[in-house]
Parts: structure tokens; sequence; C-alpha cells
């Protein structure tokens, strides 16, 4: 049984050599890349024949013949590139569910500005595949890098931002990402009904109080806004800022202010313009992220922690910034190496 396992597994890899071999002497023999060198890459229904029931053994070597193709093409000058997707797209016929092959292989096309194709081979990867965040994060990265540009881009992204999450054993960093991409691209009213129907769908508990916390913040924000906006009609009318908050429900422009508990708090900064409690302490919270793996790349640089925030800002080439929250400031355990 072994043997003729292995015989298969001969004649297959003798099979797909050729086809290889046909493959460098078509491009030694040509100039120019032309649709009909494709014909040298064997079709599905060659490559099921040559591989024999052994084709996810196959798809690993043309998985691998593959990534040196590409290295080949990357150091021509020319850099055609022109059998690549031919060459992923037949490693994923013989092994639908070789998720490196996906990934990569998106990451490759979207490389050589073949977005179009990178997004069609993950999105096909994703449904074969729907347990890994790797492939939604390729796709993730091809709409904020490569089509950053385009008007959808953003609402894409953060589609396949909270896609991904709970695949991610890490779900609340990419929750909150998307979370940010919309609120920087005023997406909220569609952020707040995705949130919504994650809080009501999400098997997971974790997944679920993550997009409770997003949503509280989003409907805080939009609060605050407009508020602010109350307070910008408050001082061309008036001449200056109001004092309080409560001025808004003097003139009756508002019933109330909102509920803490569903909303945070709010305030009047000394610049006058309206704060909430609750994205004030988010951001709070996302720059603590930012400051603590600075102070671990450094750490590992040094061998060693930094012995105050001084240190550390001359080590970035950059001022620690400032705490969000205002009359509070940053708290440095040089033993921990920690910032609260």
């Amino acid at each position: 049984m072994i043997r003729k396992a292995l015989l298969t597994l001969a004649v297959a890899a003798a099979g797909l050599s050729a086809t290889v071999f046909s493959q460098t002497r078509v491009d030694a023999l040509h100039h120019e890349a032309t649709d009909d060198e494709l014909l040298y890459i064997p079709s599905k229904a060659i490559l099921k024949h040559l591989t024999a029931g052994m084709s996810n053994v196959v798809a690993d070597l043309l998985w691998i013949e593959t990534i040196q193709y590409t290295v080949r093409e990357y150091h021509n000058p020319e850099r055609k590139f022109a059998w690549l997707n031919h060459m992923i797209n037949a490693s994923v016929e013989l092994d639908p569910y070789f998720t490196g092959v996906y990934q990569q292989g998106g990451m490759f096309l979207s490389a050589v500005g073949s977005d179009d194709m990178a997004l069609d081979l993950l999105e096909r990867g994703y449904v074969k595949n729907p347990d890994t965040w790797q492939i939604p994060y390729e796709i993730v990265k091809i709409f904020t890098l490569n089509r950053r540009d385009e008007a959808e881009s953003p609402a894409l992204a953060a589609q396949w931002l909270r896609i991904m999450a709970p695949h991610h054993q890490y779900p609340e960093l990419y929750l909150n990402w998307a979370r940010q991409i919309e609120q920087r691209n005023n997406l909220a009213g569609q952020s707040r009904a995705i949130w919504e129907d994650v809080i009501a769908t999400a098997k997971d508990p974790f997944v679920r109080e993550v997009a409770q916390r997003n949503l509280r913040i989003l409907v805080a924000d939009d609060a605050a806004k407009a508020l602010q906006g109350l307070a910008e009609r408050y001082a061309s009318e008036q001449g200056h800022a109001p004092a309080s908050l409560n001025e808004f429900v003097r003139l009756g422009w508002i019933d109330h202010i909102p509920v803490p508990e569903q909303y945070g708090e709010f305030f009047l900064d000394e610049t006058g313009r309206v704060q909430s409690v609750v994205v004030l302490e988010d951001t709070r919270d996302r720059m603590l992220l930012g400051l603590n793996t600075q102070i671990t790349l450094m750490s590992n640089e040094h061998g060693r922690k930094p012995v105050n925030l001084d240190e550390l800002a001359q080590w970035m080439g950059n001022p620690v910034p400032a705490h969000p929250v205002p009359g509070r400031t940053w708290t440095y355990d040089p033993n921990s190496g920690k910032i609260s």
C-alpha cells in the first residue's frame, strides 16, 4: 500500500515537473509574455488527472514552485508575473482548504498591483475557510493600504475587521480598530446598526461585551458632537462660551443632559469644547497600548526598561503625548515598565 502511494506521488511529481520544465523552456524562448504562455500551466482537469488522488501533496509542490517563481520574477528587471495568478489558482484548485496559499497568494497578487485578482482569491478562500482570521486580514490590508483613497474602502475594511475579530486571539483590538475607522470616516450611523447586530447575534459573550463597549463609545461620541453643535450655536448667539451644559436646557434647546448611565458624563473643557468622559477614556486606553508597546520595543533593543518617561521620549524621538483627560498625568513604574 505504501509502495503504491509512493509510486502515485512519483508519477504526479514527474508530471508536474514536466509541466514546470515546459514553463521554464517557454520563458527562455519568448521575450514577451503572452496569453499563449498560460497554456503551459496545467488546467484543472489535467492537474486532477496528474495528481491521481494525491492532490494535497501536489498542491504543496506547486505552491513551492509558485513561491520560487515569484522570487525569480521579482529579481527579473521586467517583473511580468504573467503566470502568478494562474499558478496560485491551480494550487487552490488542488487543495481548496490550503489557507496559506489564499493568504500569501493574496499578498503576492496585491503586492504586484493585481488587487482585483487578490480580492477574488481571498474572498473565495474565506468561503472555504471561514474560521481563519488571516485571510480576512489580508483583505483589510488591501482596503487600508492599496485602496485607501477609494470612497468605499473604509466601510469595507471595517466590515472585514469585524468578520475576522472573533477568530483572533485578541478580538477587541480589531473590533476597536473597526470602530475607529468608522468614526474617522463619518460612518457612525452604519456602525451603530452593525454593532447592534453583533450584540444580538454573537455567540461569544466576550465579543458581545466588546461590541457593547464600542456601541457605548459611538453613542457617547455622537452625543458629544451634538452638544458641541449647541455650544457653537450658543457662542455665536451669546458672544461667549456657555458656563455649563445646563444652559442648553435653560434655553429649551434640549430637554435634559444625556443620562450618564447610558452615555457617560459630558463636560466643557477650559476652551469651551464639549468632552465625553467615555470617549476620552477610550482615547487614553489606546494611547496606553501604544506607549507600553514602545516601552517593550525599547526594552528589547537595550535589554532594560527606561528609567523614566523622558528617556522613553528620547528613544522614541518624540515627546510623550499628554494624558487626554484634563487634569490627569501618566504614571510610570520603572520596575514593571508599565505606564498607567
